[in-house]
């Protein structure tokens, strides 16, 4: 059964297991579910980039309409953000549902389609890759298993990591495997495309697809993200994403 609550997807529920993370006590963002914010994170929620200082500003809740402040320089951003769920399938061992958002940039700095799923810890994650895998760090740096061209995770929570990973790895969807469900995340991927989200300090091309693991600091999950290109002025950008949860 899938459950939508707003812009999000609060829950998919097959053969009495939740596929994803939430937290029902929540009074702030974090909710868990399926989510959009926007990018860059280094723009909107950091100041000096540690872990203290970030900050999920008001600006990420939902809405059609939204002023973004960049939070070192103070200048502000406007978007409009269209978001449309299709459900395509929900039965007792599948469920099928499609987001479609578009980034429009008004004014200010490039701006992305940031998505983000909450799931449950001791699962295995799974990314095919197109070539040699190019990422990197944002957090403690972690170990990476890789084999037949195919990326592998093991998301325990034990210490906090995120990876980012680029465009021009990317070669298939996104799967995540726990508790005798498979997720799996299918969206567009463009290598010669510009990625705005990177690291605080960092240069180059962004990254298209990241993973992050909570230690238990926020309440002990780990995160399926993918990034949008960046949309700018007179250039919008439209991000689909079709979510399949199945049982094993």
């Amino acid at each position: 059964m899938i459950t939508i609550a707003d812009d999000r997807v609060l829950q998919v529920r097959l053969a009495d297991q939740d596929a994803f993370w939430t937290n029902p006590s929540a009074t702030d963002w974090n909710l868990g579910g399926d989510r959009l914010w926007l990018g860059p994170e280094r723009d909107w929620f950091y100041s000096t980039g540690g872990l203290a200082d970030h900050v999920v500003p008001a600006s990420m809740a939902p809405g059609t309409d939204r002023v973004l402040t960049h939070r070192l320089t103070g200048d502000k951003t406007s978007v409009s953000i269209t978001r449309d769920i299709q459900i395509l399938e929900d039965t007792p061992t599948r469920a099928v549902y499609e987001t479609r958002t578009t980034v429009t940039v008004h004014s200010g700095r490039p701006v992305d389609a940031w998505s983000i799923v909450s799931v449950p810890l001791g699962g295995l994650l799974e990314l095919p890759l197109s070539g040699p895998l190019d990422y990197r760090d944002y957090l403690t740096p972690r170990r990476v298993e890789m084999s037949d061209k195919v990326l592998r995770l093991h998301l325990t929570g034990d210490v906090m990591t995120k990876i980012g990973i680029l465009p021009t790895s990317i070669g298939g969807p996104l799967t995540y495997t726990a508790n005798g469900l498979r997720i799996e995340r299918t969206f567009p991927v463009f290598p010669d495309a510009v990625y705005c989200d990177l690291p605080i300090g960092a240069t180059g091309q962004g990254d298209a697809i990241q993973v992050f693991e909570d230690d238990g600091h926020y309440g002990g999950y780990a995160e399926l993200e993918h990034h949008s290109p960046a949309a700018t002025v007179d250039h919008p950008m439209t991000d689909i994403c079709r979510t399949t949860v199945a049982t094993l």
